[in-house]
């Protein structure tokens, strides 16, 4: 039986609250069960051609590696990943988790954004210059030289970008989650513990976004950003 309350909890982590009620919600996910990255979910694109995503293996479950050889590469959703509506007009509970970890040869070195995005940007999320100026996605977000997690709300050229007390370290998995609730605020966890929260509508994007992993790299090693699960829960 369902615990009283927990299903209809105002909270944006609707991956919880899926668990208690099945029947209220639709979950997405993609494990990398496959040696084939052509069969799963996701696709790989390189902005500068020179970027590579391959299964480093699939027991138990699957990890990518997405290996930006010293560009940038984008890891998307090929298909549509539930579209957690426009976060606007919909209001509904929806979740975006990620499981990564990442090498980094030299301390510091690594771009990455793990979140949710309207459609390809016309460069890495964290690029050379930092985390791009204008655009339209919620990311958690490291950047090179930079000790602290990030977290980004972008809609446009309004943008909030919130450090966080979470230091990303390679070699160590981590769990990141953004959580959208009825109200319209939004969320961020790493680990389970909740690290910031947006309120303020003016940098929630009023778009249909989809799962989003974008790594570039400072320096010329060609370290890995590991992928071993993604997911999206929205509320039916």
């Amino acid at each position: 039986m369902a615990q009283p309350g927990i299903a209809n909890h105002p909270s944006g982590r609707a991956w919880l609250a899926a668990k208690i009620d099945t029947e209220l919600f639709s979950v997405w996910r993609e494990d990398f069960h496959t040696a084939d990255l052509a069969k799963t979910q996701f696709s790989a694109s390189a902005f500068s051609g020179t970027g590579t995503a391959s299964i480093v293996n699939t027991l138990p479950g699957g990890v990518v590696a997405v290996k930006a050889g010293g560009t940038g590469i984008s890891f998307r959703s090929a298909y549509a990943s539930p579209a957690v509506g426009d976060l606007r007009a919909n209001r509904k509970r929806a979740s975006f988790r990620a499981r990564v970890k990442f090498d980094e040869t030299v301390q510091m070195t690594q771009n990455i954004a793990v979140g949710v995005s309207n459609k390809v940007q016309a460069g890495p999320i964290v690029g050379a210059s930092g985390i791009l100026a204008s655009g339209t996605f919620i990311a958690l977000c490291k950047v090179a030289g930079q000790s602290v997690w990030y977290a980004v709300c972008s809609n446009g050229s309004a943008q909030r970008v919130e450090a966080t007390q979470f230091q990303p370290k390679p070699g160590v998995w981590y769990w990141l989650e953004i959580g959208f609730r009825e109200d319209g605020t939004i969320d961020f966890y790493i680990d389970n513990a909740l690290v910031f929260s947006e309120t303020v509508m003016q940098f929630i994007p009023s778009a249909t976004v989809y799962a989003t992993i974008d790594q570039n790299l400072a320096g010329t090693n060609n370290d890995a950003l590991y992928v071993d699960r993604v997911e999206i829960t929205e509320e039916l």
